[in-house]
C-alpha cells in the first residue's frame, strides 16, 4: 500500500485579505508561471485560497526532499491539469476556508477534493447523482457534499475535471471504477462541516498534516 501525504491549511481570524497584501505575498512565488495561475482567478477571494494551496505545496515538497526553486516552473496538461516537471505528482482543492493539497508517491497519481457541506437543489442532485446515490443522500448536505468530492477527485486525478457525466460514476463504494479501470477513495477527516476525498491508482495509507498560514513560511525567498 502506497502512502500519499495530504496537507491542509487555513489563514484563521483576522488575516489580512488585502489586496495590498495579496501583492506582497505574490512576489515571493518562485516564478511568474504560478503568479500567473493565481492571478486567473476574477474572484479575490478565490486568488487567496489559490496561493494557499500553492504555499501547501511547496510545504509539502520541502518536507518529502523535493524543496522548489527559482527555476521551478508551474506546468499545466491538455486539460489544465497542473504540475511540475521531474516532481512527484500533486493536487490541489479548496473550499470555504480550507484548502488541501495532496502529494503521491513517485510515479503514481493522485487527486483530491473538498467540498464545503451546503444545500444542493434537486435540480442539481439529479444531474450529478444516480438513483441508487440520491437514495443514500437521503437529503443530507453532508453525504452530497461527501459524494461530490469523491466524484471529484477521481476526475481530478484523471485530469478530466468536469468534463465527465458524474452519473455515470458512482462513488458509494471505496473502489469505484471508470472506464474499465478501478481507483481508490479515502475519506480524509480535515474539518467539521468539510468533506474532502483522496482518490488514488492502488489502495491508499493517508497521512494528514495541518497548517495554519503563518507556518507555511510563504515570505521565504526561493
Amino acid at each position: 500500500m502506497r502512502t500519499s501525504t495530504v496537507f491542509c491549511g487555513n489563514f484563521g481570524n483576522q488575516f489580512d485579505f488585502s489586496q495590498e497584501s495579496l501583492e506582497f505575498a505574490l512576489c515571493y512565488l518562485p516564478d511568474t508561471s504560478f503568479r500567473e495561475s493565481i492571478l486567473r482567478y476574477q474572484n479575490h477571494n478565490q486568488k487567496w485560497m489559490s496561493l494557499l494551496g500553492r504555499q501547501l505545496l511547496f510545504k509539502g515538497l520541502a518536507e518529502l526532499g523535493h524543496p522548489i526553486n527559482e527555476t521551478t516552473v508551474w506546468s499545466k496538461a491538455i486539460y489544465g491539469r497542473p504540475y511540475i516537471k521531474a516532481f512527484p505528482d500533486f493536487n490541489i482543492s479548496h473550499s470555504g476556508e480550507l484548502a488541501v493539497c495532496a502529494i503521491g508517491e513517485k510515479g503514481k497519481r493522485v487527486g483530491i477534493d473538498i467540498q464545503r457541506e451546503k444545500n444542493l437543489g434537486p435540480r442539481l442532485l439529479n444531474q450529478v447523482f444516480t438513483a441508487q446515490e440520491l437514495d443514500w443522500v437521503a437529503g443530507k448536505k453532508s453525504r452530497a457534499a461527501r459524494l461530490w468530492s469523491r466524484k471529484e477527485a477521481v476526475t481530478k486525478l484523471l485530469g478530466l475535471g468536469m468534463r465527465v457525466n458524474f452519473r455515470k460514476l458512482e462513488a458509494l463504494s471505496n473502489q469505484v471504477t471508470f472506464e474499465g479501470k478501478s481507483y481508490y477513495l479515502q475519506n480524509i477527516p480535515v474539518s467539521d462541516g468539510y468533506q474532502c476525498t483522496l482518490a488514488g491508482e492502488t489502495p491508499l495509507d493517508v497521512q494528514l498534516n495541518l497548517y495554519h498560514w503563518s507556518s507555511l513560511n510563504q515570505m521565504d525567498k526561493y
